[in-house]
């Protein structure tokens, strides 16, 4: 009984995170969105009152792992990935076979219930080398179950994601700053829900990205490189960081460390246009293009988070909110849509955390401003 009142709150997370990922994909909006509600309340009690790293960690780890057994309800992507895989297995490029005339090969009618989920069934595929690969390898493991080739994927990304949050502690000692800030991270319902629970591979950029900044940090500069490149072939938001290690370096050690990087990438790349035409070249680079605009909105939240755990006080961490906020929604206007739920979701928690910015550092302001009269009048 006592544990069930010291963990009630931690408990009802990972409640509310089960119910959250196991409702359907076109299930009504307004469960999710309650579910969504309750999730980010506990999240801003948790980030107001004082909570022990290690509650912090197991709460992150449980609740992560939850999901790895239930099916993507915000996005359509892991269909997406395993036709790939089959695409790869099948020895055929998956940047230049566009699935609507793949479906007509007798080999590819036995995915016909896959292709019926992609959400873009005339377009090549969009995504990066590293989950190509993944696609693959998932799809060699098993071809007879989407269910095994979705665990594959899901056990990645929860390993990664816990790699993540201990590296993010390891930085945090590093510069001397609170451990439990991790939490930020850790416990927030929009990263759990959208990395594990529906396959997204952000925090798979995001976690690269932060071995290269450790190993950096700790004077490895060539080493740094490897991880860069990992997390370019990820997602193109990696090539934002490459001046902050060039600005850094003198100008022979910032030549090497472009020219790594560059042969590095070529070699993540080359499998995809090995014997392709000039032509083909372009559509592919434009369907590159076409993925680093509609990913742009989500990434800059998450390479926001980085430099607040690490080097930022709260107002210029809200300046960052506002102006993501701001290309978030341009973005939104300029594709016309907000392209699916997921965005949807990436829009309001970037309102909902400047505005707790804002409402907290107003408050300690206040507070601060309080005990220094109170301290003159005594």
């Amino acid at each position: 009984m006592n544990f069930l009142k010291t963990n009630f709150l931690a408990i009802l997370f990972c409640v509310l995170i089960g119910i959250f990922a196991f409702l359907p994909f076109n299930q009504i909006l307004l469960y999710k969105l309650v579910c969504l509600f309750f999730l980010f309340g506990i999240f801003f009690y948790w980030i107001r009152s004082d909570i022990s790293l290690s509650k912090i960690m197991f709460i992150a780890f449980i609740s992560r792992f939850i999901l790895v057994f239930s099916f993507p309800n915000l996005s359509q992507d892991l269909y997406r990935l395993i036709w790939d895989g089959h695409v790869l297995n099948d020895f055929k490029n998956p940047y230049f076979q566009l699935p609507n005339l793949l479906i007509n090969d007798a080999h590819f009618k036995n995915f016909a219930s896959i292709y019926q989920n992609l959400s873009a069934q005339a377009s090549a595929s969009v995504f990066m080398p590293f989950n190509q690969f993944l696609s693959f390898i998932s799809v060699a493991i098993n071809t007879k179950s989407v269910f095994s080739e979705m665990i594959v994927f899901k056990i990645v990304i929860f390993l990664i994601e816990v790699a993540t949050v201990l590296m993010m502690i390891t930085l945090l000692d590093e510069f001397q700053k609170d451990k439990t800030l991790v939490k930020w991270y850790a416990l927030n319902p929009l990263v759990i829900v959208l990395f594990v629970g529906n396959v997204q591979f952000m925090g798979v950029f995001l976690f690269f990205s932060l071995i290269a900044f450790w190993m950096y940090m700790n004077g490895k500069f060539l080493g740094a490189v490897f991880p860069l490149v990992l997390g370019f072939s990820v997602n193109f938001m990696a090539i934002l960081f490459l001046p902050f290690y060039l600005i850094k370096l003198k100008w022979y050690k910032g030549l090497l460390f472009l020219l790594l990087f560059i042969i590095l990438s070529m070699l993540f790349w080359s499998p995809f246009l090995w014997k392709v035409g000039i032509d083909e070249i372009l559509l592919f680079y434009f369907h590159v293009f076409k993925s680093l605009i509609m990913n742009l909105n989500t990434a800059m939240l998450f390479i926001c988070l980085i430099p607040f755990l690490i080097f930022l006080n709260t107002n210029r961490f809200i300046f960052l909110n506002i102006i993501v906020i701001g290309c978030s929604v341009f973005l939104c206007f300029w594709e016309n849509n907000a392209y699916n739920l997921y965005s949807f979701f990436v829009y309001l928690s970037l309102h909902l955390y400047a505005v707790f910015y804002l409402i907290l550092n107003i408050k300690n302001k206040k507070e601060s401003l309080e005990n220094s009269i109170s301290e003159m009048n005594s």
